[in-house]
């Protein structure tokens, strides 16, 4: 592959956090467009007879495979989100200190109404 593009939009929210009485910030994927362009992508066969007769297939092969890659993306992409990062945010993201600031503490739990 020779170019890829990716667009994202990033949402953010609140849950409860830890304790459940104070709130933590929640991300959400709002929007995610991944671009890959099939003539951008290079297969190459190389080899006995069986290979110069496959390589009539690999324009179906990009246009079948490409589109499954994308959506596998896209859906790993939204897991992630739920269930790794929410969790983790929600777990120990109501205070954060704020390096080389004097231990500086941002509480996210003091923002009543979210971001």
């Amino acid at each position: 592959m020779t170019e890829v593009g990716a667009d994202f939009q990033i949402g953010m929210g609140t849950q409860p956090g830890n304790p459940s009485t104070e709130l933590a910030p929640m991300l959400s994927l709002l929007m995610d467009n991944i671009l890959i362009n099939p003539d951008k992508v290079d297969i190459t066969l190389s080899g006995s007879l069986v290979a110069k007769i496959a390589s009539v297939f690999v324009p179906l092969i990009k246009n079948t495979i490409i589109p499954s890659i994308v959506k596998e993306i896209q859906s790993t992409l939204t897991s992630t989100f739920s269930d790794k990062i929410n969790p983790g945010l929600a777990q120990k993201g109501c205070q954060i200190t704020v390096p080389y600031l004097a231990d500086t503490t941002f509480d996210f739990a003091q923002m009543n109404n979210g971001p």
